[in-house]
């Protein structure tokens, strides 16, 4: 019970006016994307069109000043628990044969909503499950009513796999819609404050082209040989050209030999 106090007083420090206003909070977290590949930030020259995220940038709060885990799983297990890696025993991304998962015996920022009258849910991806755990991991760390991809990436962009109620569930649609419609549908059913924690997959491999209403290029490539080429929209491919190191793909911009600068 002190731990769910101690992370209650933390949500109130970090949302100051959320005891008298009670907002709703929508949390989106995008996969593998680096400071360099946002135009929210002076760094990098290749940055996409993010016209939503930038009118945010523009009228909110940009941090410059912020730390986080440089990959996935020590990241979200921090944002779950409130507590450091070395803390919650997940310092690194959760391989697949889930060796070091986040115990669901944990305090969990879903524990401490369930005592106040905010709504709470999570949609997109989860990657915090070990090998002893199942597909209701979710709910046994709180979470009310999860629907998303379990483990680190879809195969495939527009035909994965969703876990839902402890099941899986085949999803024909492209992942990033799929899971906004939902976040949608799940907003739009709320009559309490809530809070939101939207998980996408992008941008994180495969490096699949978006349906042609979600972007703004007209020249990007969509087979196979050219994705591995260049798997960033860049003039020149990788293998001839050193770009500044991001986590949204310039780890994955190799040259030939396979070996990287950094």
């Amino acid at each position: 019970m002190r731990n769910i106090s101690r992370l209650a007083t933390a949500l109130t420090l970090a949302f100051p006016g959320a005891a008298l206003a009670q907002p709703n909070i929508l949390l989106i977290i995008a996969d593998d994307m680096g400071l360099d590949a946002s135009r929210c930030y002076a760094l990098g020259d290749q940055q996409a069109p993010m016209p939503n995220v930038e009118a945010l940038c523009a009228s909110g709060m940009v941090f410059d000043n912020a730390y986080s885990a440089p990959v996935c799983s020590p990241t979200r297990a921090t944002i779950m628990t409130g507590q450091y890696g070395f803390r919650t025993g997940v310092g690194a991304a959760i391989p697949p044969d889930g060796t070091n998962g986040l115990s669901a015996d944990v305090t969990s920022l879903f524990d401490v909503l369930a005592t106040t009258n905010y709504s709470a849910n999570l949609i997109g991806k989860w990657h915090l499950a070990g090998a002893d755990a199942d597909l209701n991991h979710p709910a046994e760390l709180g979470v009310p009513d999860y629907f998303g991809l379990f483990m680190g990436a879809v195969r495939d962009y527009s035909k994965w796999t969703a876990v839902t109620g402890g099941q899986e569930v085949q999803v024909d649609g492209y992942a990033t819609t799929v899971l906004t419609d939902r976040a949608i549908d799940w907003i739009g059913a709320q009559d309490d404050p809530w809070f939101l924690w939207l998980a996408y997959n992008a941008p994180h491999a495969p490096f699949h082209l978006p349906p042609a209403d979600l972007h703004g290029f007209d020249d990007l490539a969509n087979d196979a040989d050219a994705i591995a080429e260049t798997p960033c929209p860049i003039t020149t491919p990788c293998s001839k050209r050193w770009i500044p190191k991001s986590a949204v793909c310039s780890a994955r911009c190799r040259p030939k030999n396979g070996t990287i600068p950094w």
